[in-house]
């Protein structure tokens, strides 16, 4: 399981995002933040969108504490290797 580079999004967080590197562990979405800080997301609790300009970029949101949070993809190869190993229901 290999992590990737995504943006977390979130209402405490800066307007364009944070870096973060997320994988998918079993059924969790495990989310960990340059600063060490690390959530683990149940996978059942992903809602899961396209994004973007070009529709090229994948979007998995949640709420936490009544307010939404998510992370984005951009890059085709690296949302390819981030749905390889996810769940059967996410990688739909």
């Amino acid at each position: 399981m290999s992590e990737v580079a995504a943006l977390l999004h979130g209402p405490e967080l800066p307007a364009a995002g944070v870096p973060a590197r997320v994988h998918f562990h079993g059924d969790y979405l495990r989310v960990a933040r340059v600063d060490g800080t690390a959530e683990d997301i149940p996978a059942d609790s992903l809602a899961v969108d396209i994004t973007g300009f070009n529709e090229d970029t994948l979007q998995l949101s949640w709420e936490r504490h009544g307010q939404p949070h998510a992370v984005t993809v951009a890059e085709s190869a690296t949302i390819r290797a981030l749905l390889a190993q996810a769940p059967a229901t996410i990688a739909r």
